[in-house]
């Protein structure tokens, strides 16, 4: 693979993990239509494959974070909780969305370093 392959991967990670961090962030603190939970929930399933993906296949030494995204994807889509209680899973969940969209762009950049091996 050469760089420009990794360089589209954490970008596209990067834009789908920031997507994925402003609408949690909007659910944590508003009022939605049901419609929008649906949708949320769609994007949360695919920026974390996706997001889990690039992690695991270009800086293995951070699968353990790429599964915990994938694991919050799937937490989403499947678990039933009242309106009341999930605002701090979708706090938690849009913060390290967001750390993850920082360092998938950073590496897309390359301005951060490839984790050592």
């Amino acid at each position: 693979m050469s760089m420009s392959d990794e360089m589209i991967a954490f970008g596209t990670a990067a834009l789908a993990a920031a997507a994925s961090a402003i609408m949690l962030f909007s659910a944590s603190g508003g009022y939605h239509p049901y419609s929008f939970y649906e949708w949320m929930r769609l994007l949360v399933l695919i920026s974390s494959g996706c997001s889990a993906w690039v992690l695991l296949r270009y800086a293995p030494r951070l699968a353990p974070a790429g599964i915990a995204l994938a694991a919050f994807g799937l937490f989403l889509v499947f678990a039933k909780m009242r309106r009341a209680e999930w605002p701090p899973f979708d706090v938690c969940g849009a913060v390290a969305f967001l750390v993850a969209a920082f360092y998938a762009g950073c590496r897309a950049l390359g301005v951060a370093p490839d984790p050592a091996p």
